[in-house]
């Protein structure tokens, strides 16, 4: 172990010093994240609403899936999969005292076909996996999405803002936010989170990588129409293993969650996961509910009084970007959404804290129907002005 330790640490130092060298403009040392000083809040996050679409008919959720197969949903719309051959041949319909039975069996059968309603289709699929390709290198490649004109990228104005060049008055049906993640105060890897709409429906990818840890992947899923997102179901991955999950089941009006044990609440009006959460708040702009969010991690469901709390300056190291503190939940155990009013209220920083962790994502790139409409500039050296 003595003659270990010496190999591991000059591993370590040459893997730095190649990633300093070759590793791109994204790459910037770990550095300790820097404190946003909030102030009275004087920035409005203005009610956004969304293009209208053909809507998809609701559908119950149904079950967990394995990344493979939300990849291959994400792929190509797919009508609802037929019967099983023990189910088809049943000679009655199922009772609603088997409902409880039926919801276990479903859990359990990870390989069963994927998620019913249509998804997104491929140019969800592309942007993410070529995003993921990148996150080693804490860089990604440009989605692929051309449905809409692209937005010129934003620079800073004699204020020193931050804004993009042509305002942005619509949400976006599709936005890819590139993120360097933090554990504590030092950066560990990095991330993105993907949204797509599509038929009434949306579609949200979050991954987190850090240098020797797993990937980490999550999934929200559900209807979006109007100014208002109704997640159906909600999934996490370490790696290829299914973790936490939430079912929304709107029909019964029950929330079911969990990872090594179940559990199942009433479901409540407006409730969110908590990947969800940061889009539904910026599509409401940040408005208040009139009393407790119900809000789900997979593991554990909380109530929470949403409000904003007050706004910052996203120091970009050539000008900010203004921003809007969402919070929910107070000290160890809390939730923050910063949202970038200029950006379509876009979440440009997220903290996740707990009583044994906090992760913190900070983005260092913005794309708006697959393109770039902002840029972290690389860091500049010490001798340069």
């Amino acid at each position: 172990m003595k003659h270990a330790r010496p190999l591991l640490i000059a591993v370590v130092l040459s893997l730095a010093v190649h990633l300093a060298v070759f590793g791109g403009g994204h790459w910037r040392w770990p550095d300790a994240a820097q404190d946003m000083t909030v102030k009275p809040l004087t920035a409005q996050l203005r009610k956004l609403e969304l293009d209208a679409q053909d809507e998809a008919p609701p559908a119950r959720p149904t079950v967990r899936l394995t990344p493979r197969q939300v990849d291959a949903a994400l792929a190509a719309a797919r009508p609802r999969p037929a019967p099983r051959k023990a189910e088809a041949s049943a000679p009655q319909a199922e009772a609603p005292d088997a409902r409880a039975e039926t919801r276990v069996a479903r859990r359990a059968d990870d390989e069963a076909a994927p998620f019913a309603p249509a998804p997104p289709a491929q140019t969800a699929a592309s942007s993410i996996a070529r995003a993921t390709q990148a996150l080693g290198a804490l860089a990604s490649a440009p989605a692929a999405v051309a449905a809409s004109a692209p937005v010129a990228e934003a620079t800073a104005q004699d204020d020193g803002r931050i804004r993009p060049a042509t305002p942005i008055t619509a949400f976006p049906d599709q936005a890819t936010l590139h993120y360097h993640a933090y554990y504590g105060n030092i950066q560990v890897g990095s991330g993105l989170i993907h949204w797509q709409r599509q038929g009434g429906r949306y579609h949200l990818e979050a991954r987190v990588k850090g240098l020797f840890s797993p990937l980490l992947r999550y999934v929200s899923e559900g209807r979006a129409s109007g100014g208002k997102l109704a997640p159906e179901r909600y999934q996490a991955w370490r790696d290829e293993t299914p973790r936490e999950y939430a079912r929304f089941d709107r029909e019964d009006k029950r929330l079911d969650y969990g990872d090594k044990q179940e559990a199942s609440v009433p479901l409540e009006a407006g409730a969110q996961d908590v990947l969800s959460l940061g889009f539904a708040l910026a599509l409401a702009g940040g408005e208040p509910a009139a009393g407790d969010t119900q809000i789900t991690t997979g593991k554990k469901v909380y109530g929470f009084r949403l409000r904003p709390s007050g706004e910052a300056d996203y120091d970009t190291g050539d000008g900010a970007i203004r921003v809007v503190l969402v919070r929910a939940g107070e000290g160890a155990n809390r939730n923050e959404y910063w949202l970038a009013p200029d950006f379509a209220n876009l979440p440009v920083r997220i903290v996740r804290a707990d009583e044994k962790k906090t992760l913190e994502l900070r983005a260092y790139r913005i794309d708006i129907a697959g393109s770039p409409v902002w840029t972290l500039p690389p860091r500049k050296n010490s001798h340069e002005n």
